[in-house]
Parts: C-alpha cells; structure tokens; sequence
C-alpha cells in the first residue's frame, strides 16, 4: 500500500488541531485562587472654584445696590428686596426660618449660598483677622499692623502655640496653629454672632467648634428673626458707652469710648452714620448697612449722638 503524504496546506491544518487539541486539554481542572487587586489610582484633579454667593439683594451680584434691585420700591436696596428674590415664599422675617426648614445646614457653606459677597467683607476685617491699625501702643508707630495674634495679653497670655483653646473667641472654625487660612470664607463661624437662640456656644479647646449637640439647624432657622436690639452694641460699647462692654475685653483695637473728648470731637452725625453704616476697616465695627435700613440707621445716629457725643460736649463745656 502506498504511503499517504500531505501536501503543505494539509501539514498545516493538522497542526493547528493539534495545537487547539492540547490547549483544550491544559484548560482542565481548577483555575486557581485570583491574584491579588491591583493599588487605587492617584486622585483626579481638583475640580475649578465654585461661584461666588450673593446676597439675596444683590441680584446681578456686582455688590452694590442698583436701582433695579428696588424691588419694595422703598428706595434703598436691602434685606427687604429678599421676598422677592424669594419667590415671596417667606415675610422677611422668616428668610431664614423658611430657607433652613427646607434645607439641611451645613455649616458655613450653606450661608455662602446667598452671602458670598459679605464673607469677603468680613474676611478683611479685625474681628476676623485678629490685626489691625495699632493705636495706642507705648512704641509702635500708629499704622503698624498688631493684634491679639501677636501680642501679649492679660487674659489668654498669646496665641501662639496655645490658638486651639485661645480661638474658642474667635469668629472661625479650625484656627488650631499657625496654617489657619484666614482667606477662606468656609472658615468663618456665623452663628456665633447671628444667633438668635441663646444656645450656641463654642467648646473648649477645639480651635472654634461649637460644643457638641447644639441644634444648628434651630440655630440657623433663627438668623435675623428680630431686628438688632440695643444688646447688640452694649455687648461692645458698654451701657455706658464707655467701650468696655463684655466683648471688649477679647477686641483689639478696643471699641470706641464715647465719653472720650477726642472721639467726641471727631464723632460728627455724618461720621457716626458713614461708620453704622459700612463698618470701620481694621476694627471689629461691622456694617449695619446690611442689616439696617437707611432711616434705622439715621435714628440709631441721632440717638448715639444725642445720648453720648452732644451730651459731652455740653459737660465739657460746662
């Protein structure tokens, strides 16, 4: 019998059967235990900043009252233009209330919301920073930047190294050493001013957080329920306006005494009204003008000015 041959396209097909044939056969049996994971991947990139807050106000947001922005048509752009930036879903007095019923507080962030523009305010100012303008000062040269950050008290000695239990008075959270970021709005604590319960406080030596089990949520509902009260200048300037209210020991530079002769010289209606209104860059005066109406703030003028500056010039003169 003659030997059968195979051409090359034969050789080839058999081989490749052979070669399928044995790796079926090496897929018998167990797989084996899986290998181990594989190390997490490094963290994307930061996503961009978000948009600036507003106040409810200011609806174009360029900081400023416009005309447009008049929506009471009362003629001053402020707090009470809110209802209708609000839809008109709450009386002004209820912005708050209403706004933290529906909404979870989540700290500073959940004021930035609307507020975005007054945190960089406060940002720049003395009750915030801890510095300003020394005044006063047996050889510093007025105009030189000084604090409670740098400088020796008589009540927590200085802050440095000790700023976890010395910023249970500060207006932030986190101020624990020396990397505090003083230029984050997020790091601002609001309740501890704006609260209209009476039951927030900070806890001891948690570098500004507030003492555990506190209801922010009933805390931030309470925000502005009321108008400023005389309590809310006593607290600084004392009830006798001698600047040495309960606050003023932990204030630097120091509020102003209204029975002192050279600030009652300098203390005109128009610079009682400018300094009510927009605050006093590098102290802890606040601008009321956010908060007050125009004609609010011609009254609380003529009353600070008949009660303590016009008084004391007639005393002096006298």
């Amino acid at each position: 019998m003659t030997p059968r041959t195979y051409g090359p396209p034969t050789k080839a097909i058999l081989l490749l059967i052979s070669l399928l044939t044995i790796a079926i056969a090496g897929c018998e049996g167990d797989d084996g235990a899986n290998g181990l994971d594989g190390s997490d991947g490094s963290d994307g990139a930061a996503g961009a900043p978000g948009s600036d807050g507003q106040a409810c106000w200011d609806l174009n947001n360029n900081g400023v009252g416009d005309p447009e922005e008049d929506i009471n048509g009362d003629g001053v752009v402020d707090v009470y233009d809110c209802n209708a930036y609000a839809s008109g879903a709450y009386e002004i007095d209820q912005l708050h209330a209403g706004y933290f019923t529906e909404n979870a507080y989540e700290g500073t962030k959940s004021c930035l919301v609307c507020h975005g523009k007054l945190a960089d305010e406060f940002l720049t100012t003395a009750h915030f920073k801890w510095e300003g303008d020394a005044a006063n000062i047996v050889n510093v040269a007025p105009g030189t930047i000084h604090g409670k950050n740098d400088i020796i008290n008589n009540f927590c000695v200085a802050v440095p190294s000790n700023e976890g239990r010395c910023t249970q008075c500060h207006a932030g959270y986190g101020y624990k050493d020396d990397t505090f970021d003083f230029g984050d709005p997020e790091n601002i604590d609001c309740l501890v001013c704006h609260d209209q319960t009476d039951t927030y406080a900070k806890d001891l030596k948690t570098a500004g957080l507030p003492v555990p089990g506190i209801d922010l949520n009933a805390v931030a509902r309470s925000v502005a329920t009321h108008a400023p009260t005389i309590e809310n200048c006593i607290d600084c300037h004392g009830a006798n306006g001698g600047g040495d209210g309960p606050r003023a020991y932990f204030i630097f530079p120091k509020p102003r005494n209204f029975n002192d002769p050279a600030t009652q010289e300098y203390l005109t209606r128009q610079n009682l009204y400018n300094g009510i209104k927009h605050g006093v860059v590098g102290k802890e005066m606040p601008a009321w003008g956010k908060v007050l109406s125009d004609h609010q703030i011609a009254d609380l003028t003529e009353y600070v000015y008949r009660q303590f500056i016009a008084a004391g010039r007639a005393n002096q003169a006298d």
